[in-house]
């Protein structure tokens, strides 16, 4: 029996070790990529390397069993079946000599002939049939990826053993490959784990989760692959610490809504992570809006329980933070703006204030009514609701329809502000002082401050009246926005930057109906044949202003076919076009906008733009994704 046993445990300790060397990365240089004449769905790869050697490759969709992956190609999950031997290659003669076999193939029953990147199984076809190939050559860079990962997506295969077989540090490394900046690393390594897993619902309503979250490999890898927050903070520090960077998971309570005023909320779990001398909050479980959220916005719905993590210079106690209102980015890059009253319930009589520092545009207001804490009807959009810009605030005077209510308001800078109001007749005391001590001067006093401007030191104060008098509201906002960076001479002087500003804000219209002045872009341009704002219209924003400003513009609908208009400038200034490519710099997708300046210390290109997250805004983008810069002709 001993001798059995022994004999077992030796059997299973080679096949194991067999095992492990199907999934060793081969250490050759990639020579060549071979795809033969496809099956549905499937994808079948034939890779050479420098020292002879091949990998056979056959990729098979397969579902997710547990999770929900969604129907987008990036998102294609595979299984991977392996074969790899040898290869003989002479005088345009290919022949493949397996070693090891996980699925059969007729491939490896003759030579192949080798004519203009594909191969044949008989020499006349490659003369006269040259349609009847049996391999053509694909790019290898575009299939040069770990063979564990699926050639469209670069997720993980769905390969039992995965998990236990995987290289997580080669993963993180293949996917930060050739992005220079590390923001651009940190978001491809999020957007991964993002369109890796899903939520584990059950294992949170239950508190048996379906992997241990501290597990990084079965959650990206498994069969099922769900986690809850702490499995999406966890897998984002392992990917990080592999490319590099320095990050953490963070511990503690968040809240849901303003029915959530007042309470510390859920446990949660999200990250800090390190670039630089800046650290950045990120919660991955709630996805792309919550990426580098402002601290000032972040502490509205996140309670961590160590105060440093606030990443505030003040950091706020738990009675601050149980009085304020709920708050979420409503867009990428939202800016925090100063307001009082800093209370989640507010009372009035017909109507409630609202103080901002500074201007504040493109101001929407929802209300929902609600009874014994619970909403009686869905909300609304309140249309006389009423701002005014004086001593240097912006007062936001919204009526009060309903005895209790929930106040939605959301404002350009991208921040989506929730209040519970009682209209009992009682003015709030804040806003009573406010008038009753003439403290007209005074700062609307923050709620919190982040540890580390995110932006540059703008100096209001050096404006000028007479330079805005002949702005709109609009541009107003977008002087604001930028102030720091620009002058309004350069605004006002520069047709494109003066033509594009009075778009500032414009945002796509969610669902079925299309937003008007977008398919105005397009068909003032030349495309009469598009009619959804859901085309990238970053081309026909710029064109539109450009033709407004009587400036040449291109003619066509993709962002790369500026390359080839007005005048290539190696140092560009405010109001020139900057070009950058998007994917792949081999690839046709791109993005064109105007070039407003460099943030030098984070190597990045400011820019306005249109469809920059579905509105024309002003967005900050890595050099390394620069193609060209132009300067246009009239």
């Amino acid at each position: 029996m001993k001798r059995i046993c022994l004999l077992a445990l030796i059997l299973t300790g080679f096949i194991q070790s067999v095992h492990a060397e199907k999934w060793k990365a081969p250490t050759a240089v990639l020579r060549s990529v071979y795809m033969p004449k496809g099956r549905s769905g499937i994808v079948e790869l034939i890779r050479l390397y420098a020292d002879k050697t091949f990998e056979h490759l056959l990729y098979t969709p397969t579902p997710i069993q547990k999770g929900k992956m969604e129907s987008d190609p990036m998102n294609k999950v595979s299984r991977v079946e392996v074969n790899r031997g040898t290869y003989a290659l002479a005088s345009g003669k290919l022949k493949l000599m397996p070693g090891e076999k996980g699925f059969q193939s007729n491939l490896y029953a003759h030579s192949f002939f080798i004519e203009n990147s594909k191969a044949y199984d008989q020499k006349w076809k490659a003369l006269f049939r040259k349609d009847e190939y049996v391999l053509r050559a694909v790019p290898k860079t575009k299939y040069n990826m770990p063979f564990y990962l699926d050639p469209t997506s670069h997720l993980i295969v769905t390969n039992d053993d995965a998990p236990e077989m995987i290289d997580l540090k080669e993963v993180a490394s293949f996917l930060v490959k050739g992005q220079v900046g590390e923001k651009e690393q940190l978001e491809i390594l999020a957007s991964f784990i993002r369109r890796s897993i899903e939520y584990d619902e059950e294992g949170a309503k239950t508190d048996h989760f379906t992997h241990d979250q501290s597990d990084a490999e079965a959650i990206l890898a498994g069969t099922n692959r769900v986690a809850v927050c702490a499995g999406y903070a966890a897998c984002f520090v392992r990917l990080l610490n592999y490319a590099g960077m320095e990050a953490r998971s963070v511990y503690g309570n968040a809240r849901l809504g303003a029915g959530h005023i007042g309470y510390l909320g859920e446990p949660h779990a999200w990250n800090v992570v390190r670039l630089g001398e800046q650290e950045e909050l990120y919660d991955l479980t709630w996805g792309e809006p919550w990426f580098d959220v402002a601290p000032e916005i972040m502490i509205h719905s996140h309670f961590p329980l160590d105060s440093k993590d606030q990443l505030l210079q003040q950091p706020i106690s738990k009675e601050q933070f149980l009085q304020m209102p709920y708050m979420v980015p409503s867009c990428r890059n939202a800016k925090a703006v100063n307001y009082m009253p800093m209370r989640g319930n507010l009372t009035g009589k017909g109507e409630v204030k609202i103080f901002f520092d500074g201007s504040v545009s493109n101001v929407v207001v929802e209300h929902t009514p609600y009874k014994n804490d619970r909403p009686t009807d869905f909300p609304e959009f309140v249309k006389n609701f009423k701002t005014a810009v004086a001593n240097g605030k912006t007062v936001l005077t919204i009526p009060l329809a309903f005895e209790e209510s929930m106040i939605r308001v959301k404002t350009g800078t991208g921040m989506d502000m929730q209040f519970m109001a009682l209209n009992n007749g009682v003015v709030d005391q804040d806003i009573l002082n406010y008038y009753r001590k003439n403290e007209k001067v005074r700062l609307v006093a923050p709620v919190a401050v982040a540890m580390v401007s995110k932006t540059p030191q703008t100096n209001v104060s050096a404006m000028v009246k007479s330079e805005i008098s002949g702005l709109s509201d609009v541009q107003k906002a977008f002087f604001q926005t930028i102030s720091g960076l620009l002058s309004t001479a350069v605004i006002t002087s520069n047709p494109l930057i003066r033509e594009a500003s009075g778009f500032f804000g414009l945002q796509e219209i969610p669902g079925a109906q299309h937003q008007q002045q977008i398919l105005t872009f397009f068909k003032e341009t030349g495309h009469k044949d598009i009619h959804t704002d859901e085309d990238a219209w970053c081309s026909a924003f710029v064109a539109y202003c450009a033709k407004k400003a009587g400036l040449n513009y291109s003619k066509k609908a993709t962002a790369k076919s500026w390359l080839n208009i007005g005048k290539e400038v190696k140092d560009p200034q405010p109001g020139d076009l900057v070009i950058f490519w998007r994917e792949d710099p081999n690839s046709w997708k791109g993005h064109v906008a105007i070039y407003l300046g460099t943030d030098e210390n984070a190597h990045e290109v400011i820019c306005l733009g249109g469809n920059q997250n579905d509105e024309v805004n002003v967005s900050a983008y890595s050099e390394s994704n620069v193609l060209g810069y132009r300067r246009l002709n009239k």
